[in-house]
């Protein structure tokens, strides 16, 4: 990737020539359950089990995902045109991005009179007045 962007003129140098990765033996490594443990897994049930919690235990299970990602999985999180699941760490991700898309719109459009401060405007007048998208303004 790196160097297909110094190919394009996005960077002029290679940020990470002179990088060593070293290889650590005892760098914690991660299990992963066989077929036969997982099928066991699924084949466990106990008293007064919840239905729901079970069918999300047995997502994270095929998945990878965490628990604590998937109880609060909802549809903002599945991107259906690149057939992933994105998650944000308390809203920090989404507030980041927000921030960089904005500045990147006003140097795209570069018109006079629309600038960052604007777009924060007229998502405050959008969030205020939610019917004017319904109208198409």
């Amino acid at each position: 990737m790196i160097r297909y962007a110094i190919e394009h003129d996005v960077i002029l140098k290679d940020p990470c020539k002179e990088v060593i990765c070293k290889v650590d033996d005892q760098m914690l490594r991660k299990d992963v359950l066989s077929l036969e443990e997982i099928q066991a897994l699924i084949n466990c049930h106990y008293e007064n089990e919840n239905p729901m919690v079970r069918r999300a235990f047995i997502f994270c299970l095929y998945c990878g995902l965490r628990f604590c990602d998937v109880k609060d999985l909802t549809y903002k999180n599945v991107d259906y045109s690149n057939k992933l699941l994105k998650f944000e760490q308390n809203g920090e991700d989404r507030a980041a991005y927000g921030e960089q898309l904005l500045k990147k719109l006003e140097k795209r459009l570069n018109t006079k009179g629309l600038n960052e401060r604007r777009f924060r405007e007229f998502r405050r007048l959008y969030l205020v007045y939610p019917q004017l998208k319904e109208r198409g303004f």
